[in-house]
């Protein structure tokens, strides 16, 4: 007999990355990920110092470390960015879900993923996203949740930027969070694999 698959996606707890009200935007645009060639920090920075010259009033936070933060620093100096661009470690859930309500929107380049939780942490929080057309965030991110590309493409890095920075306000926070309810909480979670174990 053929085999049948399901699949479930990765549970996250979604009463510690919750969505805060904004009365505005922050401005402030956020990656997080270790600092290397896969998750793209530096493909991040890169985009936003080219976003940064006619947006100068937007921030990008960036959290995590790892063999490319020698390469950021020097960035950074550089091209004079101390004062646009923060610099974080790696944070506490507790303390990166407070990152999270304190940004737009995330912004992961990741060339692979088999899941992406970080993806699916910024979305509880009711965060838009931009990020790979390939492998697993595809899965979580459509249209009404943000902006998928070739994080390869520096032109259409930057692109995504612009294009989110003049439709950000036209993202439903409560949907984009409410899909990763759905799929992802622990309780539900919970009652999938319930499910799918009773029908074994």
């Amino acid at each position: 007999t053929p085999r049948k698959t399901e699949i479930i996606f990765n549970p996250i707890d979604t009463t510690l990355f919750q969505k805060v009200e904004k009365k505005m935007l922050t401005k402030n645009m956020i990656f997080v990920g270790r600092f290397d060639q896969n998750k793209g920090a530096l493909r991040a920075l890169i985009a936003f110092h080219q976003f940064n010259k006619t947006n100068p009033d937007w921030t990008l936070t960036i959290v995590g470390n790892g063999k490319e933060r020698k390469q950021l620093l020097q960035f950074i100096e550089e091209n004079d960015l101390h004062q646009h661009v923060i610099l974080k470690g790696f944070l506490s859930p507790k303390l990166l879900a407070e990152e999270f309500n304190n940004a737009d929107f995330l912004i992961s380049p990741t060339l692979h993923e088999t899941f992406g939780l970080v993806i699916a942490e910024a979305m509880a929080c009711g965060l838009p996203v931009i990020t790979t057309n390939k492998t697993a965030p595809k899965e979580l991110v459509g249209d009404d949740c943000g902006i998928l590309i070739d994080p390869n493409n520096k032109e259409e890095l930057l692109l995504s930027i612009q294009a989110m920075e003049k439709t950000i306000k036209n993202y439903d926070s409560n949907l984009i969070r409410d899909k990763i309810v759905n799929r992802c909480s622990v309780s539900n979670f919970g009652k999938r694999l319930f499910t799918i174990y009773q029908s074994l």
